[in-house]
């Protein structure tokens, strides 16, 4: 399995094109980001990725009301 590429989340909000770069070119389209203190880190995939290994829908409809 292919470890994802580590950032912080100041880097996502601090540079958020370069972040997202990191993204796109990642072996495994994921990134760890670390926050600070006792937050949980996140975990930042494509929604496609992340449809394919859940059990829910990219739809808008399906996850986000409108």
């Amino acid at each position: 399995m292919v470890e994802p590429q580590e950032v912080t989340f100041s880097d996502l909000l601090q540079h958020p094109n370069r972040t997202v770069a990191q993204l796109k070119t990642s072996r495994s389209r994921t990134l760890l980001v670390h926050r600070r203190g006792a937050e949980d880190d996140l975990i930042l995939t494509t929604a496609t990725r992340a449809a394919r290994t859940a059990s829910w829908s990219t739809s808008p409809s399906d996850c986000c009301e409108r």
